[in-house]
């Protein structure tokens, strides 16, 4: 009857799929019967474990998974943060599990040395070309490279080749009468200064050349000191001490520089006229001396270890010029005094006991 008929050996085959069911399942009479795939989203035949089923075995967290993951089967499961730092969830860009992104050079915007990775490593960003180093502009991580810069080097004039970045350094120009190395010590101002006036410790004095104790000059006389350079310079500026007579103003101080000649002065290297009233000179008959700057408009360089003659003449009809004794010589000066010579129409005399109170290049 398993047919459908009494008293009769049969088989009712199964023709309809129960629910759930997927694939071949048995008929029933020893044949199969297909039930199609799952249709529930996540589901697969067979997916829960049961042959003919449809069914889902959801997920357990696993080794390095993190925060909020699927279990495969539409529900959300927390594997909460295992990640040991320098990892973080996600970090290595995939979602749900622990990882570290590695930073490189660029991203940090290091230029050279070593950095962190980020991930527990390190990276070398490479060397700079001298003289740049790293950091030396100031900007960690950057190549770059600090200028010296005058006051830094101890400079206070003149252009040396290189800043210690490669450039050149020009440093001020100096404030006249001062020049660069004037005094012999480079890229500083200085002057050098010849005959200049007796030290505080001691009190200038007049040259008794006269009977008024001044050194006189008129038409007819004249005024020349030798000296000797210690070392080359170049004449900017000239100080004398002197005065002239009253009324006499619009006259002029001629001021020159010559070769030494022995008992003349040589060869005339430098003159220049000044006007009296323009200067600082004293005013007045028997008036006392009083320092004048003179400078010279075309600076003329002198030579070290030559001897010079330093001359003075005027159109006024008298003119002082202050002095020094012997007494006030040898003071360590750059340059070395010499010997004081008068001239009346044209003959030369020396006065060994005394120099005209001459500066060369004050340094004032």
């Amino acid at each position: 009857g398993g047919g459908g008929t009494p008293n009769v050996c049969g088989c009712t085959r199964k023709t309809v799929c129960a629910a759930g069911q997927c694939g071949p399942v048995a008929d029933g009479c020893g044949g199969t019967l297909s039930c199609g795939t799952c249709s529930m989203p996540y589901q697969t035949c067979g997916g829960g474990g049961t042959p003919g089923l449809c069914g889902c075995t959801p997920v357990s967290c696993a080794q390095n998974q993190c925060g909020m993951i699927s279990d495969g089967c539409g529900k959300m499961i927390d594997c909460g943060n295992p990640c040991s730092s320098p990892q973080t969830c996600g970090g290595g860009g995939t979602p749900g599990l622990c990882g570290c992104t590695k930073k490189t050079c660029a991203d940090q915007g290091a230029e050279c040395d070593s950095v962190s990775d980020g991930c527990g490593g390190t990276i070398v960003c490479g060397n700079c070309n001298p003289p740049q180093t790293c950091g030396g502009g100031g900007k960690p991580l950057k190549c770059g490279c600090t200028p010296n810069t005058c006051t830094g080097l101890g400079l206070e004039c003149g252009t040396v080749p290189d800043d210690g970045c490669g450039q050149p350094l020009t440093c001020p120009t100096c404030l006249l009468p001062k020049t660069c190395g004037g005094d012999g010590r480079p890229h500083i101002c200085g002057c050098l200064t010849a005959l200049a006036p007796n030290p505080a410790s001691t009190t200038p004095i007049t040259v008794t050349v006269s009977a008024a104790g001044l050194i006189i000059l008129k038409p007819a006389h004249a005024a020349a000191q030798t000296f000797t350079l210690d070392d080359a310079a170049t004449v900017q500026q000239l100080l004398l001490t002197g005065s002239y007579a009253a009324g006499e103003g619009g006259n002029t101080v001629t001021l020159s520089v010559s070769t030494d000649g022995g008992t003349k002065p040589g060869t005339e290297l430098w003159h220049e006229d000044f006007v009296l009233n323009k200067t600082r000179f004293a005013e007045g008959d028997n008036a006392a001396p009083v320092a004048s700057t003179f400078t010279v408009s075309k600076p003329f360089a002198l030579e070290k270890g030559v001897s010079y003659w330093f001359g003075v003449a005027t159109t006024a009809s008298a003119a002082s010029l202050g002095g020094l004794g012997s007494d006030a010589q040898n003071r360590g000066d750059a340059i070395k005094s010499g010997s004081l010579f008068t001239s009346t129409g044209g003959n030369w005399m020396a006065n060994r006991k005394a120099d005209l109170d001459l500066t060369i290049n004050p340094c004032r």
